[in-house]
């Protein structure tokens, strides 16, 4: 008898703590950085557009921009009008060549917070050439030729691209 409510008290004590982590957790806002993309090459000095949006079924408050751990810029809700979605846009400007980490952090009415981060490569600005979609039966000789760079040019740019080639 005893032990069995004891048993059964502590049960409901763990199951609720249980409960409240995760209802503290679904509460935490969803942040995405739409932009630049994961991954992305970014030429050395020129302005990069920077955006990220935060949702929340509470509201967001606050969502920031950082990079490499600095404070870029931030929005703000209007005092005690928290909204959902919330986005912010910015222009990034890299100062030093290498790989830079950009996160964005939004907070809740509750005081929940949430983030996302991304990494990106800063480049001398002549090896920037932008993106492509490789459409089928497209070479690396064609794709090249269609940018004004040499084939061996355009693979140095892509380490990661296949021996072979592009895949469609």
């Amino acid at each position: 008898g005893l032990a069995a409510l004891a048993c059964m008290v502590t049960g409901l004590l763990f199951g609720y703590r249980y409960f409240r982590r995760g209802q503290d957790y679904m509460g935490r806002p969803l942040v995405l950085i739409h932009s630049p993309a994961n991954g992305e090459r970014l030429a050395l000095g020129q302005g990069a557009p920077a955006l990220a949006q935060a949702r929340s079924e509470s509201g967001i408050t606050r969502i920031e921009l950082w990079a490499d751990g600095a404070l870029l810029t931030a929005e703000e809700a209007p005092e005690g009008e928290p909204y959902s979605p919330m986005t912010l846009s910015a222009t990034w400007a890299p100062t030093t060549l290498g790989e830079h980490t950009l996160t964005a952090r939004a907070f809740t009415a509750r005081g929940l917070a949430g983030y996302a981060s991304i990494r990106v490569e800063v480049v001398p600005e002549e090896t920037v050439l932008g993106s492509h979609a490789v459409a089928e039966g497209e070479s690396l000789e064609s794709i090249a030729a269609d940018y004004g760079v040499g084939a061996d040019e355009l693979s140095d740019l892509n380490p990661d691209l296949p021996a072979d080639g592009p895949a469609v």
